[in-house]
């Protein structure tokens, strides 16, 4: 009883496993000898049963002083105890030899050794209760940080996850703005290509019928390209087609103005909304002209001055669909600028509002 006390008391399972297992091994050479002892005389019962209480004792009296040290606060209160145990029975069998003349306060040091033994019990089994308390709320402690860092680094992952994700998009959404602009885009010029002019204009032509607005197509063609290239050859013509794209880019200010390589030496400017009835094209197109005129195109051996041939066609629809007409009618006007002489304009403009 004394042994599985102890062993529970000081908790030896957990802080010192390998005399744990010793302990347990008494308690069962101490069931075994509880039969035997029915079997044999009264002196040898006695001896056994000495033998094995003192070795449990002395036992569990390391074993305190070793919890102690490894910082078991209830073990002190057991190893007092223990000690006052065994002070008082070593007290009471030295006089009871006769060694110490003190047998009549034997009795009372028994019974004061008991006394205390029970008030150090009871002290220590509140400062047990208390320490597992202890152990308890840090364990809780621990858990709840546990959680309280799991949780914060969770949060960072998604946070960080997420930041990922936007980026990856916004890479993505990049990425298919440089691929869209790499399929609408003429590399020569930087201007847009056909294919961005069969997707725009019809668009710009339903807008302009919707709001009732001015829609004007400048169609635009270098003068005599194909001698040009015949005299210079055709790497200069494409310093021609480079320059002539970098001026109309330069000429044409709002950001609703949209400079196109319809094909060859020939140019498409869209100019939708206000402000882009017949004079006001003309005034973009004359600029255009007279910026052509005046530059001298050169590839650092050869240079020579090109023109350019403008034809302009203004509509406020009346249909929205009908995009195809005022194309149509800007070549038309092109053609006309042409056989006038070149390096002019020639414009048409058709007013729905009447």
């Amino acid at each position: 009883m004394v042994i599985t006390f102890g062993i529970a008391f000081l908790k030896t399972k957990q802080l010192q496993p390998k005399i744990h297992y010793f302990l347990l091994g008494i308690v069962c050479v101490y069931a075994i000898c509880i039969p035997v002892i029915f079997f044999v005389s009264i002196s040898v019962a006695a001896k056994i049963n000495i033998a094995v209480t003192l070795s449990g004792v002395l036992t569990l009296f390391v074993t305190s002083i070793r919890s102690v040290k490894q910082g078991h606060s209830p073990a002190r209160y057991y190893l007092i105890s223990q000690g006052v145990v065994l002070f008082s029975v070593l007290f009471t069998a030295l006089c009871s030899r006769g060694i110490l003349p003190l047998y009549h306060i034997a009795p009372d040091i028994m019974k004061w050794g008991s006394a205390l033994e029970m008030i150090l019990f009871s002290l220590g089994l509140a400062d047990l209760v208390n320490n597992e308390k202890r152990l308890r709320e840090k364990a809780q402690r621990e858990s709840a940080n546990a959680q309280k860092q799991l949780l914060e680094s969770q949060v960072r992952v998604n946070e960080q996850l997420d930041a990922l994700v936007r980026q990856r998009t916004e890479e993505l959404e990049q990425a298919n703005t440089r691929l869209r602009d790499l399929n609408v885009t003429d590399e020569l010029t930087g201007l847009y290509n056909r294919r961005y002019l069969n997707q725009v204009l019809p668009t710009e032509y339903k807008r302009a019928f919707r709001e009732s607005t001015c829609l004007s197509i400048l169609m635009l063609d270098i003068d005599h390209f194909k001698m040009l290239n015949d005299t210079y050859g055709h790497q200069f013509g494409d310093i021609c087609l480079a320059q002539t794209g970098q001026i109309i880019r330069q000429q044409l200010h709002r950001p609703t103005d949209i400079g196109i390589r319809y094909g060859g030496e020939e140019f498409v400017v869209l100019l939708p909304g206000t402000g882009t009835d017949s004079d006001g094209a003309s005034s973009v197109a004359e600029n255009i002209r007279s910026a052509i005129a005046d530059c001298l195109v050169s590839d650092g051996e050869q240079s020579t001055k090109i023109t350019i041939s403008i034809g302009i066609a203004t509509r406020v629809p009346d249909k929205h669909d009908d995009h195809e007409e005022l194309l149509k009618l800007a070549d038309k006007q092109l053609y006309i600028a042409k056989e006038n002489g070149r390096n002019r304009i020639a414009k048409e403009s058709l007013n729905t509002f009447d």
